[in-house]
Formats: C-alpha cells, sequence, structure tokens
C-alpha cells in the first residue's frame, strides 16, 4: 500500500499490516489556531484601587487529511479523496473570563479579589460517541476505563490574594 500526503511531501510504502499499525500515529494534520484577548483596566482611584476585566479566547479547528492511493485501483463505490479525510480532528474552544479589584494599601502592599470562570470545549473524533465497554465472559477482559470519555469542562473560581513588592 502507498502511502501520500495531500501536500505530496510524504510518500511510504507499507504492507497491509504495517499500514494498520502506523495509519494512527501518521496521520498529516492540519490546524487553524485563533487567539484573543481583550483586557481592560480600570482606575477607579488611580493608584489606589483597579478593576480588570479580562476575556481570553482560543479556538483550534483541526484536520486530518488522507489521500487514498491503490495504484490503478479505483476508489470504492461512493469515496472520494475529500470524504476520507476527518474534519473533527483535535478541536477545542477555551474561553476565560476575569473580573478582578486590587487595592494598593501602601506603595508595597496591595491586598486583591476576584472572580474566574474558564470553559473548554474539546471534540474529536476519537472520542465522540465514547461509551463504557465491560468485559464480558468468554471476551479479551478488555474494559474501557472513562479515562479521557470528556475532557471538556468548566470551572469557576473565587480568589482573594496579597502582594508584597520589594
Amino acid at each position: 500500500m502507498l502511502y501520500e500526503s495531500k501536500e505530496g511531501k510524504e510518500e511510504k510504502v507499507f504492507n497491509a499490516l504495517e499500514w494498520l499499525a502506523v495509519i494512527g500515529s501518521r496521520i498529516p494534520e492540519k490546524k487553524r489556531i485563533n487567539v484573543g484577548v481583550l483586557k481592560v483596566l480600570l482606575y477607579a482611584i488611580p493608584k489606589k484601587l483597579t478593576f480588570i476585566l479580562q476575556h481570553d479566547y482560543v479556538r483550534s479547528n483541526g484536520f486530518a487529511d488522507f489521500t487514498y492511493l491503490l495504484g490503478t485501483n479505483p476508489l470504492p463505490a461512493g469515496t472520494t479523496q475529500d470524504n476520507i479525510d476527518i474534519s473533527n480532528w483535535d478541536d477545542y474552544r477555551l474561553r476565560s473570563y476575569l473580573i478582578k479589584a486590587k487595592y494598593y494599601a501602601t506603595k508595597n502592599f496591595a491586598f486583591s479579589v476576584g472572580y474566574a470562570y474558564e470553559r473548554f470545549k474539546y471534540n474529536d473524533a476519537q472520542i465522540d460517541g465514547y461509551q463504557f465497554v465491560p468485559a464480558t465472559t468468554g471476551s479479551n477482559g478488555a474494559y474501557l476505563t472513562g479515562a479521557y470519555r470528556s475532557p471538556s469542562y468548566s470551572a469557576s473560581i473565587v480568589f482573594l490574594g496579597a502582594t508584597y513588592q520589594f
């Protein structure tokens, strides 16, 4: 079996068993990552009280790009070079928000109080439809433990802090 990336940068010949063994580790990936940060400092009382508002955003849109080559053999019916690609590959979005008040008691000493919220949403063809599969009698005893089943999360944090600058 001949493997060639769509960009033509890689080409390798595998026998069928080797192909099955390496396909997961040799998938050409393309990624588009968008990052945005918005931060606002509000000086309520200059050099005494500052409010900080911040929003961070990161988005990754992954893509696994396959090319099916069998020499003179045609592609199977209904298969094209485009519909064998995996567009749902390592996609994620991370959003975080911060609200913070910082009070400068002296030139060197400050107190802060705040709230932070973060949400991470992960989407990948490898874990879509993931289910727990307990071993049954006569099976090989395999069991999907649930690790990496749901990497998405959201977290809220309330915090207090004290800072001393030398």
